[in-house]
Formats: structure tokens, C-alpha cells, sequence
């Protein structure tokens, strides 16, 4: 945050300065290492550019700057207010600017076994403890009797008040920061509270804070190949999620030798494909000769799948850093890839101007998200699968990944189309 703030002074000051130089001016000035990382971590969210040897904030940038929060809590805002799920996720983030509203009661392990319970039907089965804050929220807020509401839910009053405080504050401020203004606030609000969009919206804020399930082990941390638990009180259950289920998690704490993870959300592996990093996905085939996307691949996608002359190889997909791997057919690796280029242009085109119509192509990738999101518990059936499996998608899913990658395309061809006749006339 410091480093974010800090280029974002240097930018309004109009300074050429480097961000070191800046700090090192302050009366306790951080060491270069911090900067280092945090300028890292900037870069890596996607928040700032080195360019012409300065970093410079991105569009999403400028956002983060004006919002309240932290970096990946207004990154999750922003991605909420893209996907038309904003008041539930404002109303998330406002709760985790204060502890938890739970309260154990008498008898602590028995109290966080309870917490636990109650966290878990206000989830309604899904396997997020963010979920659970919004679900605790919207029962407290619906109930004519908000004491009853809180004994039965094991809520505290006062912090429930202080969390509607929180929350009205935080809409004035989206507002007011231009994200989400009164023009498009309901189209902001366009997918209600859909479970699907708010977790994706977690995981491309949270990101990289991504782990993968190892059964009774825990979860492993994609970040410094850790293996930790979840909380004692959290609604995902050590050793009860599936080898390779992914989770997005908001921080990780650590106690001697034991890891902890906090605020789990369950993902699905779409979600991070399409919205995650700033890089290109690396695509190889199962042999692990390496392919690489690129504008020539692009093009043969264009001419081979739209024509149906694909070939079938199975090719390895996965993220530029990160142990998931991900096995699926080379036209649908191909597609996710086309659909990962048009969905972080539309988000672009978002963050330079929040009240302008999405492209057809959100409206598109939403349905998927939607489709590909599956709850722990709930059928396999329609996802891409972990590593352990190859043949990644049923059919069905694959075909859909594909016609959803060729409307978008086919439609810009036409555009292209349109505008070299129009280019003609003249």
C-alpha cells in the first residue's frame, strides 16, 4: 500500500522520481528489499507497469489508489463491480475491515465448534467463509428482531452495527471514486448475489493467494510450497476437501512450525485460467513440448477450429507460476486462451470507463463462470478437473468452452469485416 500510494503522489505531483528515492525521504524509510517486494507484488496484481525505467500505475491502478481497503480487497471490489455483484461483495469487504462479528460464548473449543456450524449453514453448502459473512449479513439485516437474529446466528450486536456503518461508508466511497457511480450502480448489480460471480470475483482479487487441496494433508500454498491448515472456526474442513480442489485465501498465518490460512473461498479452475496474472498461460502438449500462444496461434484458431478441422491433442494448460496443471484438449486449450485475451480487454475497457456498455463477450464468460463453479459436495460434472485427470472436461463442457470462444471472435470478424468495406467506400 505504501508503495501504491506512493506512485500514486508521484504521479499527481507530475515527478519523474523513482519510488526508492521517494521513500528514502520519509523519516523512517523502509529498506530497498520491502520496496522491492512490494513493488513486486504491484506488478504482479496487475496495479503497476515499469515503464521507461519508472513504475507507473495501470488503470486498475488508479482505482485501487482511491478505494479504502487494501490491495486485494479493492481489487476484488472492482472485479465485483465488472461482474454485477458489487453490493454483496461491499458488503463482504466491509466486514473484513473489523474482526469477525462471531462470538464463541462459554467453553472455547465447543464455542468454535459452534461458530463453525452456524458458518457453515449461512454458507448454504458452499465451501467460503466470505460466503458465510455475506450470508450472516443478509439474515441479520432481513430479521425484525436483531437480537434473536444474533443469539441464534452467535452474532455480535454490536459489531453487526458497526458492520452496516462500515458497509454505507464503503458505498459512498465506491461511488465517489468513479468504480461505481449512480449512473451504472444497477448495472453493477445486474448478477444479484450469484455464488458463481462473487467467487470469482475473490479469486481474482485474492490473487496469487491461491492453494490446492492434498486431501488430509491440508491445503498447499501456491505461494512457497507450504502446506497449511484452515482456521479452527472456517466452513472448509481440514482434511474433508478433495486432492485438487482449489481455494483463494485471504492471508496465512503461522504459530512455530503450523500454517494457518484464513477466509477460504472454494474456486473453480476456470476462474483463475481466465482472470488471473498478467502473463499468458503456458500451453504445452502432454509431451511436454512446449507451445507457445501467441498472435500465429491465435490465427490458426481462427481458421483451424472455427472450421472444425481441429486436431485432438491433449495439451497441459496451466498458469505462469504455480504447480496446477490442467489437461484438455488442444482446440478448448486454445479457446481458453482466446477467451482469456477478450476477457482482460473487456476489463481494460472497464477500468478506463466504468459506465460504458461490457462487449458481448462478458455476458458470455459469465455464463461459463457460472457453469464451471462447482460447490464442495456438488457434481464434478461440466468443470475442467485437476491434475490428477486427463480428458480435463465432459464433452459437453468442452463443446461449450469452444462456441462460447468462437461467437466473440466471429462477431470481431464481422466488425473487421464492416470496417474494411466502410474503409472502401471511402
Amino acid at each position: 500500500d505504501v508503495c501504491l500510494h506512493s506512485i500514486s503522489l508521484l504521479r499527481h505531483a507530475g515527478r519523474s522520481q523513482a519510488v526508492h528515492q521517494f521513500l528514502a525521504m520519509s523519516p523512517s524509510p523502509p529498506d530497498d528489499a520491502s520496496v522491492e517486494d512490494g513493488l513486486g507484488l504491484l506488478q504482479r496484481v496487475g496495479a503497476v507497469v515499469h515503464c521507461r525505467g519508472r513504475h507507473e500505475l495501470t488503470l486498475l491502478g488508479v482505482h485501487i489508489s482511491l478505494l479504502p481497503v487494501g490491495l486485494h480487497l479493492a481489487k476484488i471490489m472492482v472485479w465485483a463491480a465488472f461482474f454485477g455483484v458489487a453490493d454483496a461483495v461491499v458488503t463482504m469487504v466491509a466486514a473484513l475491515q473489523y474482526r469477525e462479528p462471531f462470538q464463541a460464548g462459554f467453553g472455547q473449543q465447543s464455542g468454535l465448534r459452534g461458530i463453525k456450524a452456524k458458518k457453515q449453514e449461512l454458507a448454504e453448502g458452499h465451501a467460503s467463509d466470505l460466503l458465510a459473512l455475506v450470508g450472516a449479513f443478509r439474515e441479520w439485516s432481513a430479521s425484525q428482531n436483531k437480537i434473536e437474529a444474533c443469539e441464534r446466528f452467535r452474532l455480535n450486536s454490536g459489531a453487526m452495527y458497526r458492520w452496516q456503518a462500515g458497509r454505507n461508508r464503503l458505498h459512498d466511497e465506491l461511488r465517489s471514486s468513479g468504480v461505481l457511480c449512480t449512473a451504472n450502480w444497477a448495472r453493477a448489480n445486474r448478477n444479484g448475489s450469484s455464488v458463481a460471480l462473487v467467487a470469482a470475483a475473490i479469486c481474482a482479487g485474492m490473487y496469487p493467494n491461491m492453494a490446492s487441496s492434498q486431501g488430509h494433508k491440508g491445503l498447499l500454498l501456491h505461494q512457497g510450497n507450504i502446506v497449511a491448515k484452515p482456521g479452527y472456526a472456517s466452513v472448509v474442513s481440514a482434511g474433508a476437501t478433495s486432492p485438487g480442489e482449489l481455494f483463494s485465501f485471504a492471508e496465512v498465518t503461522q504459530v512455530e512450525e503450523t500454517y494457518a490460512v484464513s477466509q477460504l473461498t472454494q474456486i473453480s479452475p476456470l476462474m483463475p485460467l481466465l482472470l488471473c496474472g498478467e502473463n499468458p498461460l503456458m500451453v504445452e502438449p502432454d509431451n511436454t513440448v512446449q507451445l507457445g500462444i501467441s498472435d500465429a496461434a491465435d490465427e490458426w484458431w481462427k481458421q483451424e477450429l472455427a472450421t472444425g478441422d481441429a486436431p485432438a491433442a491433449v495439451m497441459r494448460v496451466r498458469l505462469d507460476e504455480g504447480p496446477e496443471v490442467y489437461r484438455v484438449e488442444q482446440p478448448v486449450s486454445l479457446a481458453i486462451c482466446h477467451l482469456r485475451k477478450l476477457t482482460r480487454a473487456a476489463f481494460q475497457a472497464f477500468c478506463a470507463a466504468p459506465a460504458d456498455e461490457h462487449p458481448p463477450v462478458v455476458a458470455i464468460v459469465e455464463a461459463l463462470l457460472k457453469k464451471d463453479y462447482v460447490a464442495q459436495g456438488h457434481s464434478e460434472s461440466g468443470r475442467l478437473r485437476g491434475p490428477a485427470s486427463v480428458g480435463a472436461q465432459s464433452a459437453g463442457a468442452q463443446h461449450a468452452v469452444q462456441r462460447a470462444a468462437v461467437q466473440p471472435a466471429a462477431q470481431h470478424q464481422a466488425q473487421r469485416r464492416g470496417h474494411s468495406r466502410a474503409g472502401g467506400k471511402r
